[in-house]
């Protein structure tokens, strides 16, 4: 199984995310977006079916996610962590590192708020139009690939960048397939070598977080 985590922060009614939509996945995400994302896809008559399971999921410090340790053999995010406070991301991310198998991978993606040199730094404490620091729009923490390196490394998991910006102002993309020694005992391995079911590729902080094989947690 695959779990999708934040399955509202992303239009998977997209014809090119059609990889998301298989009985594989479990999606956590708002069911009223997740409706209007099956809706929409109706009405553009968008030939891929929707055959995954839908969870309802709102995240606060202390939740456990509604899974076995061991569950999965990939997670991903997409533009989710941005909108948690650091504390709760590192204590989602440790639920994360719990419900995947050894050699299993996350993939996430994160705004790359302060190095990025194709566009100007994310402005401090974004938002889309609501200035509460509870609102769910908010960004919450800025995320660089040390900041999140460093965090994913401290709970378990072995990192490799895909996209991002270095502090020397250098742009990098390095596509999975450049790199089979990171992926080589890795579960969905096919799956890991694709790219196209990101929706915000070119502009995001992506990394690859791999549970080490010999895992006990």
């Amino acid at each position: 199984m695959k779990l999708h985590i934040g399955a509202s922060r992303i239009q998977l009614a997209l014809p090119k995310l059609q990889a998301l939509r298989t009985e594989e996945w479990i999606h956590l995400g708002e069911p009223e977006t997740i409706e209007q994302t099956i809706a929409a896809e109706l009405t553009d008559k968008v030939a891929a079916k929707f055959s995954g399971q839908y969870l309802s999921f709102y995240y606060k410090k202390g939740d456990r996610l509604p899974f076995a340790s061991n569950s999965f053999t990939f997670a991903f995010s997409e533009h989710f962590f941005e909108h948690l406070f650091l504390d709760e991301a590192c204590e989602l991310l440790k639920e994360c590192f719990r419900v995947l198998l050894p050699g299993a991978c996350l993939r996430i993606g994160v705004p790359d708020a302060d190095l990025r040199t194709y566009m100007a730094p994310e402005p401090a404490a974004f938002t889309t139009g609501d200035d509460r620091w509870y609102h769910p729009n908010k960004h919450k923490t800025r995320w660089s690939i040390y900041s999140l390196s460093y965090v994913l490394e401290q709970i378990g998991f072995v990192t490799r960048g895909i996209v991002f910006c270095d502090k020397f102002g250098e742009y990098h993309i390095h596509s999975p397939l450049a790199e089979n020694s990171f992926y080589q005992d890795c579960l969905d391995f096919e799956i890991l070598m694709q790219t196209n079911f990101i929706d915000r590729f070119a502009d995001s902080l992506i990394v690859d977080a791999k549970k080490p094989s010999g895992s006990n947690l």
